[in-house]
């Protein structure tokens, strides 16, 4: 029998990279329900389960310094969210910020299908208006990546929770049925074009 290609795994059909169709708007739909749904419940719990400020604004700080901490925390300080020109002291601000990471975790995964369905749409050589637009797009979905795990690493569990759930929506609605990488990260913006995730020099 003729030799596997490289990456493939001798015995196992190689995966594809053909994605199913899906209607924009049914992707739409799904991803804002899943965000309506996480905005009401965070909505929830902040304003029905705290009352008055809920961190204190006596020092604002960039990340929390002893661990994780949440809306519930005693000892929990108000943060900057990126730059300190957005102070979080208020719980509209707080709203404001995990509606943001949600949508900053959905674009991600947003370029990233983009970037994929640019590469099979064009398998050719690349000329180099394309080069400028594939590179745009890596350098967009590399900032984002970035910025995500910056807001990740404030320590705040709420904020934590937003970036994972918009990646993980942005992902069941767009990229679920792409190819597996061994790099889910998202600040490290690769795309496996034509490998699984196990490979093999045979």
């Amino acid at each position: 029998p003729p030799p596997p290609r490289f990456g493939a795994v001798r015995g196992l059909p190689t995966r594809t990279t053909t994605m199913a169709p899906t209607a924009p708007k049914d992707v739409a739909k799904g991803i804002v329900a899943v965000g309506v749904a996480s905005f009401g419940i965070m909505a929830v719990l902040l304003y029905g389960t705290t009352s008055g400020s809920f961190c204190s604004t006596s020092m604002l700080m960039d990340m929390h310094m002893t661990g994780f901490k949440s809306i519930w925390s005693e000892d929990l300080y108000c943060l900057y969210l990126f730059n300190t020109g957005w102070e979080v002291k208020h719980k509209a601000g707080f709203m404001g910020a995990c509606a943001l990471l949600y949508m900053m975790g959905v674009g991600s995964e947003l370029i990233g299908r983009v970037r994929r369905e640019l590469r099979l749409a064009n398998p050719g050589p690349m000329t180099e208006s394309m080069k400028v637009v594939h590179t745009t797009l890596y350098c967009a979905q590399l900032c984002d990546g970035y910025l995500l795990m910056l807001a990740a690493m404030t320590y705040q569990i709420e904020w934590l929770s937003f970036v994972i759930i918009g990646l993980g929506a942005g992902h069941h609605f767009l990229n679920v049925e792409g190819p597996v990488t061994d790099r889910p990260d998202p600040c490290c913006a690769e795309i496996e074009e034509s490998q699984p995730l196990l490979k093999t020099n045979a």
